[in-house]
């Protein structure tokens, strides 16, 4: 999503870039930014809190698409995809049981990494929760 972003936003007018493209950045950076701040936290509460703030990072992207849009910048049916399945990966997880949504921070961690490693070795994701959140956070960079 972020690096998809950054492209998007090449084609505002000049007038935009301490305005709307830097309010867009400065959204799209925040999403994955929560999400990793909340996913080094020890206690649930945190965690959701952090998940909440990336969630809202989503809907402020969500509003700037639309206004971009409505402003004539440019289409973003493809960017709003992405965003699309952000939000819900972040619903999904935000949704668990707080047992079940940290217990295996760890394995889930190297899990993660490791399908990280498949996709930039050029391999296919592992057919795991993990892989298909690289694949969709791959796919969001290209």
């Amino acid at each position: 999503m972020v690096l998809g972003v950054y492209p998007f936003i090449e084609a505002f007018p000049r007038k935009e870039i301490f305005c709307l493209s830097s309010q867009f950045r400065r959204a799209a950076i925040s999403i994955p930014a929560n999400i990793a701040e909340g996913f080094a936290k020890r206690s649930s509460a945190d965690k959701a809190r952090f998940l909440n703030i990336a969630q809202g990072s989503v809907e402020e992207c969500r509003y700037y698409l639309i206004l971009s849009e409505d402003l004539g910048y440019g289409k973003p049916q493809e960017l709003g995809k992405k965003l699309e399945d952000v939000s819900r990966l972040l619903m999904a997880y935000a949704n668990a049981e707080p047992e079940e949504m940290f217990a295996n921070d760890e394995r889930i961690a190297e899990e993660l990494e490791a399908a990280i490693a498949a996709l930039r070795s050029g391999e296919p994701a592992p057919e795991t929760r993990a892989g298909d959140i690289a694949t969709t956070i791959a796919a969001g960079d290209s």
